[in-house]
């Protein structure tokens, strides 16, 4: 049997397929400010569910040959990251969408793409947040991390800051504490903080704390304007996705084999498509247009990554 379509239906039709086209248009164009997730932490675009990244627990370090050569073991622990699956669509009656003045999918494309090209931020932040427990037995931002989880002899270290707000005095403090941090050799890491990452309501308060070229200081007792040693020490990221409004974090970029986290993410959405052969045509009349990402985050090192709590 032969299915006719009018020249209504044609209009709606096309009108699916146009947005399907408009929304990955605006989605490859899409302007979110990711690049801090590369920046710091390992940014992987993938069509993966699951990956495992291996976490070493013998410190890598050249040392003057005296004798037999060393050489560094297999210990490990590792990381487990699955993504999940995020889906948003539109439906709306067919015979509405073949109208000539019918605009409601006009931004609609633009609107999804945003909000699907940001989920890898959401998605981080929610990570960040969660403070699961990590490979070594705690939360991933603790007081008392092994430096070693087969050797309890080489001490701890923390990347938790409690009674912390965001000043000048613990931003300070803050740069000591990274830059104090040892391997499992008892040498120094030689970690410098690169970044600041906070909340939308601390975005002027790092502003001002990290850009501003002179600051206020009242610690003479009187309110003197200095030249502000910490301006361009680290960038700002401002991720509006934490919802903790207090606290703040200070990361460190670069650091191959020691990043603080991993994001998965689809590099295109996958897109279902209802058109008029579909039965919710058929049923109820309608098209509609489904998109899905597989988007998942977790943290892997602590050194690189530290909280700071009010």
């Amino acid at each position: 049997m032969t299915t006719t379509f009018s020249k209504r239906d044609a209009i709606a039709q096309a009108a699916l397929y146009g947005l399907d086209t408009r929304f990955l248009t605006a989605f490859n164009a899409a302007t979110a400010d990711l690049g801090f997730i590369g920046q710091i932490g390992i940014d992987e675009p993938t069509d993966l569910i699951k990956k495992t990244y291996v976490i070493p627990q013998d410190a890598l370090g050249f040392r003057k040959l005296a004798g037999d050569p060393h050489f560094v073991g297999s210990s490990e622990k590792s990381v487990s990251v699955y993504t999940e699956t995020w889906q948003e669509g539109v439906e709306e009656i067919a015979k509405l969408v073949a109208q000539p003045d019918f605009s409601g999918w006009d931004r609609k494309p633009a609107q999804l793409a945003s909000l699907a090209s940001r989920l890898p931020r959401e998605v981080l932040a929610t990570a960040i947040e969660a403070n699961a427990t990590g490979w070594d037995g705690v939360a991933f931002f603790h007081a008392s991390h092994p430096v070693n989880v087969f050797a309890s002899s080489k001490g701890t270290y923390k990347n938790l800051h409690t009674s912390k707000a965001l000043t000048k005095a613990n931003l300070e403090y803050g740069f000591g504490q990274v830059r104090g941090l040892k391997d499992t050799n008892g040498k120094n890491l030689g970690l410098v903080p690169t970044h600041i990452i906070v909340p939308n309501e601390l975005a002027e308060t790092a502003m001002m704390l990290v850009k501003d070229s002179y600051v206020v200081d009242a610690t003479s007792g009187t309110n003197l304007v200095m030249p502000n040693r910490n301006a361009g020490r680290v960038g700002i990221v401002v991720l509006p996705e934490l919802t903790v409004t207090d606290t703040w974090y200070l990361a460190v970029a670069g650091q191959a084999g020691l990043e603080p986290w991993v994001v998965m993410h689809q590099p295109q959405p996958e897109r279902k498509i209802l058109d008029m052969s579909s039965d919710l045509y058929k049923l109820k009349g309608k098209l509609a247009v489904s998109f899905e990402l597989e988007v998942g985050a977790a943290l892997l090192f602590p050194h690189t990554l530290h909280k700071f709590t009010a």
